[in-house]
């Protein structure tokens, strides 16, 4: 199966160059056994909608997946989320992967994903293979580094940063459930490959820059598609289970309506969500400027759950065009749920 970094492999790649005398930290000390370090906040893109220029840019496939940092200890390893949240028993395969790194007291961030047939990431390939307890197709994509065999690594600009990366994977090919994120830099080429094979998009990330955690101007998103993440406030039922979802996001504390998801789901997705939700009712709507036609038939929820949706665009009244749910989310918090 093609990985979604082999799809754009071999076009433009920018090469770094690292003399391997000046990152001896590379090599770890693992005759013994010690824990993996504790979780630290991860940097963030902010949106854009042109890419960056000049030569001080570099740019990531935007996996669709969900963000982990990887703690690696001697001959052992964690996987947090973005938030925090231990993932260790979620993913046992991939903990195991990390483990044999060889690396002590490290911390390196990435992004899991799942590949589906078509060799791209898919975020509903995931919410399967995770549901399933399937980690056959799951992979981390490694992109940068915060800690480094006990070495402390976000003061150094990413240009410094990435040869150590570069270090630690030389050995691995593609058979390795834990890789390197490719680089590249812009051109149309990349933008047409990235639309043709429908991937998510482009990370834009300054080589100049430190690692800083929170959102940052330094890295910035470039989206192919439109997709990002929803609170669910309500549903509207269904014959069966459930006829819409009906979404918002957060601005400034509080919970706007977004709009109707209608499609994406199956039997059994829907029966899955509308157990879920039931557990979670109550009497008041939690969004506002909810339009009248969806409150008449609206059964209204916590705004605790949180949705992957894939929609055509914003439309003028400022609500989601043709919405498709994709699957749901645990890897944030609802009050960090904004518009992208």
């Amino acid at each position: 199966m093609m990985s979604a970094g082999l799809l754009i492999r071999g076009q433009i790649k920018v090469e770094w160059k690292s003399d391997l005398e000046e990152h001896e930290d590379t090599v770890a000390d693992t005759t013994r056994i010690s824990p993996p370090p504790a979780f630290e906040p991860v940097q963030l893109a902010s949106p854009t909608t042109m890419p960056p220029s000049g030569e001080n840019w570099l740019f990531e496939l935007k996996f669709d997946g969900w963000r982990v940092e990887i703690a690696v200890g001697a001959g052992s390893a964690k996987i947090y989320s973005r938030n925090g949240t231990d993932l260790t028993t979620t993913l046992p395969d991939l903990v195991r992967a990390a483990a044999r790194l060889p690396l002590a007291d490290s911390l390196l961030d990435g992004e899991l994903v799942a590949v589906d047939e078509a060799g791209v990431a898919s975020f509903s390939a995931l919410q399967r293979a995770i549901h399933a307890h399937d980690q056959r197709h799951l992979q981390i994509y490694v992109f940068d580094v915060l800690r480094l065999n006990g070495h402390d690594k976000r003061g150094l600009s990413l240009r410094d940063r990435r040869p150590f990366l570069e270090a630690v994977f030389d050995d691995q090919d593609d058979s390795w459930p834990i890789r390197l994120s490719e680089t590249f830099p812009y051109s149309k080429h990349l933008w047409d490959t990235i639309v043709a094979t429908k991937q998510e998009g482009l990370i834009a990330k300054c080589v100049t820059s430190r690692y800083s955690a929170g959102r940052s101007r330094a890295w910035l998103k470039l989206k192919a598609r439109q997709a990002q993440e929803f609170v669910i406030g309500g549903y509207i039922p269904g014959v069966r289970d459930i006829s819409a979802l009906l979404v918002g996001y957060y601005d400034r504390g509080r919970f706007q309506y977004a709009g109707k998801v209608g499609t994406g789901f199956n039997d059994t997705s829907a029966a899955e969500l509308r157990r879920r939700l039931d557990a979670i009712q109550q009497s008041d709507n939690s969004m506002e400027k909810t339009p009248r036609a969806a409150v008449r038939t609206a059964r209204w929820v916590k705004p605790q759950l949180i949705c992957q949706v894939e929609f055509a665009e914003w439309t003028a009244s400022d609500h989601l065009r043709h919405a498709s749910y994709q699957g749901l989310r645990t890897d944030k918090a609802p009050i960090e749920i904004g518009r992208n």
